[in-house]
């Protein structure tokens, strides 16, 4: 009670007194918190509206991202058979061209000899 006494009751009065003295003061700021209280609300809301919305669009670009390296996958793997099948066509017709030209040169020959 001595502290109370000693610290405090000498500023409550004082405090009691501007009080009596500025209302305006006091409404003012009563208006003022109102305000932020009503601003806090409408950011948390907006807030929550984004986060919900970037929550959204990062898991529709996910499933889109791996759609695309699946489909890509897919790609290089024909990519690859198609280069496979290439190589093969390729040796196949270089064994036909070298046996036509084989064929050939007997065909000169066989001429050439008759």
């Amino acid at each position: 009670m001595r502290i109370y006494d000693d610290y405090v009751k000498k500023y409550s009065d004082d405090i009691l007194e501007k009080k009596k003295k500025d209302p305006e003061t006091i409404e003012e700021l009563d208006r003022q918190l109102k305000y932020m209280e009503k601003s806090i609300t409408a950011l948390r809301s907006t807030t929550a509206k984004l986060e919900q919305q970037t929550k959204t669009n990062i898991k529709k670009r996910t499933i889109e991202n791996s759609e695309l390296i699946e489909e890509l996958n897919k790609i290089r793997l024909e990519k690859t058979e198609q280069e496979n099948r290439l190589e093969r066509d390729t040796l196949k017709l270089q064994k036909l061209a070298l046996e036509k030209s084989r064929m050939q040169r007997e065909y000169q020959n066989m001429k050439l000899s008759s």
